[in-house]
């Protein structure tokens, strides 16, 4: 269901009908998907796999123009960013401004939790007017489930987010979660969150 709500049309699921945007502009808003299975390519630098990332590996040329505003944050904003969602403990910032930048195969050193945040300030940094996160709280802890959710109201505060969560009563802090939706029957239907 997420890939068709992006508008994507050769995944192999069959489906009638179509998914039509409004904005305010009348433009085709940015969707961005941030999938459950995120692949790390090897030989990365912990900037790339935020700045430059796509779910499925490096970007293609086309991906290159639309990541372009992305490369303009800064290594301190990122490093900021990094403290934010407590990538590494506070003992550990230290090596933030020494790993940025340093290509490593990093799949085999990060946690499941630290791969999602990386995940996450992709997604911050992207900035997109629509964001499809699949499971992006999996593998963290409630405390980073806390500081994920406080970042991506503070970064993008209007941007719709769309997120697929199993845990979303244990995960809705502070009535982050403004509705959810509902499948049965080939209906759809959104809900208010139960309290």
């Amino acid at each position: 269901m997420l890939s068709k709500i992006r508008r994507e049309a050769g995944n192999g699921i069959w489906a009638t009908g179509s998914v039509t945007y409004t904005t305010f502009n009348g433009e085709m808003p940015e969707v961005f998907h941030s999938e459950q299975l995120t692949y790390i390519p090897p030989n990365t630098t912990l900037r790339e796999l935020v700045t430059l990332r796509v779910d499925k590996g490096l970007p293609d040329i086309e991906d290159i123009q639309i990541t372009k505003d992305r490369a303009e944050l800064t290594d301190q904003e990122l490093i900021e960013m990094l403290q934010e969602i407590q990538f590494y403990p506070q003992d550990q910032w230290h090596l933030l401004k020494e790993q940025l930048r340093d290509k490593r195969n990093w799949k085999d050193q990060l946690s499941g939790g630290q791969i999602k945040k990386l995940a996450l300030l992709s997604v911050i940094s992207r900035a997109p007017e629509i964001a499809i996160l699949d499971e992006i709280f999996a593998g963290m802890d409630q405390v980073s489930v806390q500081l994920a959710q406080g970042m991506l109201k503070k970064y993008l505060p209007d941007s719709l987010l769309l997120i697929v969560d199993h845990n979303a009563a244990q995960n809705n802090h502070n009535d982050f979660f403004t509705g959810r939706i509902h499948l049965e029957d080939s209906q759809v239907s959104i809900r208010e969150m139960d309290r």
